[in-house]
């Protein structure tokens, strides 16, 4: 074979090759067209799926918020806020021993810590009574919402705090919020919320507020204050970005004429609305408002009309009894009062069982309020919180005189703690709300309300600062033993607040006396026995 013929073969050879590696390429190619293909076919069709899951997921929320259960979910949800303020509430508790330390972040004095602890009781009133006129003017939801703003600038300054100074100015700011949720929400959720749910949600209340508190006892000792006050400043944004999504209330639309908007909302709240059904809802809305406007009583009449006047001394009498009981003061110095007591038990780990032990007692409350007189029922909670006053008293007494309490009796003072708020909270605590709210005559309901919730503050803001100078000064058992005497005298009966004879619910003289709310009466041992409770009175310590 010729050389000529020799490269044409292995030409020929290399071109057979190489045809062979461009369709071995081209295989591959077509190959991976094929999968991308298949992938990209999958993806389309695991998108068509997502697409449905959404229109699902819309489809479920857009029903559940034209149904009758929207307004219990998210009543829930706007009673979030209430966690919020249960936070702001404990603060003081567990954060104050921490400042007054020697390890203090930002050095306090005892006095500077009374103030800390204290001062929110009177600037709250501040937007107390600018929220309780704003919520007619821009709406119970746009106030509910401006509360959660300084709660925020609360805990961000308390997160960066440095000085006493800007802790103190934080705690006014942040008792600005606490007053327009205390006086908005409560509107907002009774306006919205069906008769038969009012109680439940003011039952939820007090309960969220308690898991506030306990969550700052619970985290407080074991983290450093600006984690504490940054993991705290997530609940008002998660409850902002909830109720942002909540209607208004119809109620406050009617009163500004704007009926095609309460209809929207009645529509969502109430569900899918016949016609005679909305034009039903409708109908209570007016006559309620009519009946408000008719109703509308002066600042004067509380003072110049002897019954108005007589029924607003027996709510502020039962107020100072009540606070004077001491809940306000030993409330704000749990952790305080478990150090000073002495005793080996942990005081962090007494705040937490006490504070879990009072969470359970507001639950056994709405169970027990309703199924006895209010007489009777605050005598004998009055009684009990008096006897363990006195044992904490005793306690603290021979801790200062003696100097040591031998160490069997070390569970003195968490006991003493646990029955005093079982007792209160199942007497005293809720009757003042149904006092506050049953007490009043409709015209004059609003007035007397402000002016106990005045009451309320201006003792409290007292009690909170004295029991600490008191306390310093002259030794726990003062404070604790002036508690007892005045628990002991409204356990005895020998307090006239208790005591509503020449009230009634007919008609005295031009007044007639709780028309509003439907409530029924017994007369026993010549007291009347309210046996409905109302909705009104706020929550402030």
């Amino acid at each position: 074979m010729s050389p000529i013929q020799v490269n044409m073969s292995a030409v020929q050879a290399a071109i057979s090759a190489n045809v062979e590696a461009i369709d071995m390429e081209q295989a591959n190619t077509v190959a991976k067209v094929t999968n991308l293909t298949t992938t990209v076919n999958n993806l389309v069709t695991e998108q068509a799926d997502l697409v449905e899951k959404v229109k699902s997921i819309t489809s479920k929320v857009n029903e559940l918020s034209t149904s009758e259960g929207f307004v219990e979910v998210l009543a829930d949800v706007t009673s979030l806020i209430y966690t919020c303020y249960g936070t702001f509430m404990g603060w003081a508790g567990t954060t104050i021993p921490i400042l007054e330390a020697e390890d203090s972040p930002v050095p306090l004095t005892a006095d500077e810590g009374s103030w800390l602890a204290s001062i929110n009781s009177l600037t709250m009133l501040v937007t107390i009574f600018a929220a309780g006129y704003a919520v007619d003017v821009v709406g119970r939801k746009k106030v509910a919402l401006f509360g959660a703003g300084p709660f925020v600038i609360w805990w961000l300054i308390v997160a960066f705090a440095d000085s006493y100074g800007m802790l103190l100015a934080a705690r006014a700011i942040g008792s600005l919020g606490a007053g327009a949720i205390i006086t908005a929400l409560p509107v907002f959720l009774c306006e919205i919320a069906d008769t038969d749910l009012r109680g439940t949600l003011i039952v939820i209340h007090y309960i969220l507020m308690q898991c506030g508190t306990l969550l700052v006892y619970c985290i407080g000792p074991y983290l450093s204050i600006t984690t504490v006050a940054l993991i705290c400043t997530s609940i008002p944004i998660i409850f902002v970005l909830t109720f942002i999504w909540m209607p208004e209330s119809p109620y406050f639309f009617l009163t500004h004429h704007r009926e095609a908007e309460a209809v929207k909302c009645l529509e969502r709240l109430k569900g899918q609305l016949t016609p005679e059904e909305l034009k039903f809802e409708l109908e209570l809305l007016y006559k309620d408002i009519r009946e408000k406007q008719q109703n509308k009583g002066k600042f004067t009449d509380v003072i110049l009309v002897p019954v108005h006047r007589r029924t607003l001394l027996l709510a502020i009498g039962f107020i100072l009894f009540q606070m004077s009981a001491g809940s306000t003061a030993l409330t704000t110095y749990t952790t305080y009062i478990f150090e000073k007591s002495g005793s080996e038990l942990d005081s962090n780990i007494s705040s937490i069982i006490l504070t879990v032990v009072t969470l359970g007692a507001n639950v056994a409350s709405s169970l027990v309020v309703e199924r006895f007189d209010r007489r009777p029922l605050c005598m004998a909670t009055f009684s009990a919180c008096a006897i363990c006053l006195a044992a904490e008293g005793a306690y603290f007494y021979v801790d200062d005189i003696y100097g040591d309490v031998p160490t069997a009796f070390d569970w003195v003072p968490l006991a003493g703690m646990i029955g005093f708020n079982i007792s209160f909270s199942i007497g005293p605590a809720p009757v003042l709300s149904l006092f506050m709210g049953e007490l009043f005559h409709v015209s004059v309901k609003g007035i007397g309300v402000a002016i106990g919730t005045v009451v309320i503050a201006l003792y409290g803001f007292f009690l909170k600062k004295m029991f600490q100078v008191v306390s310093d000064g002259l030794g726990a058992y003062y404070s604790f033993w002036g508690f007892t005497v005045i628990t002991a005298r409204v356990g005895l009966g020998e307090a006239d607040c208790l005591d509503v004879d020449g009230l009634s619910s007919g008609a005295v003289g031009d007044v007639t006396l709780f028309p509003s709310a439907g409530l029924s009466y017994q007369r026993r041992a010549g007291v009347v026995s309210m046996a409905r409770s109302g909705l009104d009175g706020n929550i402030v310590r």
